[in-house]
């Protein structure tokens, strides 16, 4: 909602043909306000069970819900609550000084609001916030997220070819064979330094006398500039462009088109991105560079998951397996509608 709005509103929406009343509550209201807006729609709604999506830095812009941890109890205490963590704290995995020093107060504020709002479920998206809340007393459980973008139907390319046309990128239907396109969707986070990864990569395709072609699709936000610096520092030796950001339609049809996927994303991390996700919903294989030994090998599928560092191989090269779409969302809503039955 706009952030200089100042009424709470309501409104019906239609999700897959099925209507549902939604509360707007701006930021610009002060807690007091907002929890009595929530309570008043709770108690005029009387839902069975509230499914709260948690992200720290929609609540707080430094992720530190002390405000949060002292109202919502007030709100969500008592109720049959499923807790959807997005996010926790930061400083439990490979980062820096500073990103664990400000992730004590993060971890103190996030584990005092869930003690208090005693929710009867805990999901995170991925295994390695499991682990940290489990290692803080927290019984939590890993509901793989689904991705952010709906599958349409494929097109064999033909509309990313178009879009090759008109950048002047000498892609065709004839020569497509020659060159290697990855694929990136969203943010290009700069703790990613390529360097290594494109310097391997190059000595390949010069062996292997192919292209190779990197294209992003979707804002890039504040990271533009680490994404041009790259594309700037390597423009002699890879083609770079940037679609920006684009339909839903659109981005599924680059995802179908691509060869695979490329995340500046680390792997412990990739089970909460939206976009990775929607790779893996769309049956694009994902290389990651950025590896770690807090990594969980058995999270995700290998064959969609490509682990490898800095180090490529041939098999960057070689005629891509088109795997079949398979949608995360219908088992995600069956292991929560599962879970809202047994707390029945």
């Amino acid at each position: 909602m706009d952030s200089s709005a100042t009424v709470v509103l309501t409104e019906t929406i239609l999700v897959y043909g099925v209507s549902l009343p939604v509360l707007h509550i701006p930021r610009s209201l002060g807690w007091e306000q907002r929890c009595a807006a929530l309570r008043a729609y709770l108690d005029e709604q009387q839902p069975r069970h509230v499914i709260f999506r948690f992200i720290p830095y929609s609540l707080n812009p430094k992720g530190i819900v002390r405000a949060a941890a002292r109202w919502l109890p007030r709100v969500l205490s008592g109720r049959s609550l499923l807790w959807l963590m997005d996010e926790i704290w930061l400083g439990s995995g490979p980062t820096s000084f500073k990103h664990r020093l400000v992730g004590l107060i993060q971890r103190a504020c996030i584990l005092r609001l869930v003690r208090g709002v005693k929710p009867k479920r805990i999901y995170t998206n991925n295994r390695f916030n499991t682990r940290a809340l489990r290692h803080e007393g927290v019984d939590a459980e890993t509901l793989r997220l689904f991705g952010n973008i709906p599958l349409v139907g494929g097109d064999r390319g033909v509309w990313l070819q178009a879009e090759f046309v008109k950048a002047g990128v000498p892609i065709t239907a004839t020569n497509r064979g020659q060159w290697l396109v990855l694929g990136n969707f969203g943010l290009f986070h700069s703790d990613w330094q390529p360097d290594a990864f494109l310097s391997t990569l190059r000595d390949l395709s010069k062996q292997l006398g192919k292209s190779v072609c990197f294209v992003g699709i979707g804002s890039l936000g504040s990271y533009a500039n680490h994404w041009q610096a790259v594309a700037k520092t390597w423009g002699g030796d890879f083609t770079f462009l940037h679609l920006g950001r684009r339909s839903d339609v659109e981005v599924s049809l680059f995802l179908q088109s691509v060869d695979f996927g490329i995340t500046t994303n680390p792997y412990y991390l990739v089970g909460k991105s939206g976009t990775c996700m929607a790779m893996l919903d769309h049956g694009l294989p994902i290389i990651i560079p950025r590896i770690s030994e807090v990594d969980d090998l058995t999270e995700l599928p290998a064959e969609l998951v490509i682990r490898c560092g800095d180090e490529v191989g041939d098999w960057i090269f070689a005629e891509r397996i088109r795997h079949v779409p398979d949608p995360q969302l219908p088992r995600a809503v069956d292991k929560l509608v599962a879970a809202m039955a047994a707390d029945q």
